[in-house]
């Protein structure tokens, strides 16, 4: 029972820090797509977090 999502960086641009960690909490497969290398670290920062 995987639990999937697929996020884009337009996406990411308009999520907050609370809204990413709660992403990340929810969901044991995420594909980031089309994102900036800035978006990359503010996904591994998240990561980091969890």
């Amino acid at each position: 029972d995987a639990k999937a999502v697929v996020v884009t960086g337009t996406e990411l641009k308009d999520m907050s820090p609370e809204q990413l960690d709660e992403l990340l909490t929810n969901y044991s497969e995420i594909v980031f797509a089309r994102t900036s290398p800035q978006q990359k670290l503010i996904i591994v920062e998240g990561c980091q977090r969890q």
